[in-house]
This record gives structure tokens, sequence and C-alpha cells, in this order.
């Protein structure tokens, strides 16, 4: 499957330092994604992120997406 340019460039925005005063995952990624993303590139990534959370994909599928679009955080196999 392809990754969609509005996904990677909702990947690029989880960089060391952009969780920098909040502490919950869930808030860090309502920010990026409510700050960084416009309705019109909403409508991409939701489809395809519920795509990839239906659990028709592997982990090591997900990491192969999540890594491919060059993110600030890895995630590594292990």
């Amino acid at each position: 499957m392809k990754t969609p340019f509005e996904v990677d460039q909702l990947i690029g925005c989880f960089y060391t330092g952009s969780r920098d005063g909040i502490d919950a995952l869930e808030e860090w990624v309502e920010s990026v994604v409510r700050f960084h993303r416009s309705e019109k590139q909403k409508a991409v990534i939701k489809p395809y992120l519920d795509e990839l959370l239906s659990g028709k994909y592997s982990d090591v599928q997900l990491e192969d997406v999540w890594n491919s679009a060059s993110p600030g955080y890895k995630i590594n196999r292990g």
C-alpha cells in the first residue's frame, strides 16, 4: 500500500523535541494533527490510518510505513 504524501508529512511532525511540555501521548498526537493539518489533509490521512489500524497489517508492515516516511523517531524491531 502506497503511503499518501499527507501521511508522510504528518509522520514528519513527530521529531525530537516536538513533545516537549506535553505529558500524554494522546495529547501529543492531537496537537500535531490539530495544528499542522488542514481539513483537506485530514480527509486523506484518516481513511489511510483507519486502514492501517484495521488489524490487517503486521507490526513489521506498520513499522515499515512509519520508518519509510523519514520520521524524527524511528521504530526499531526487536
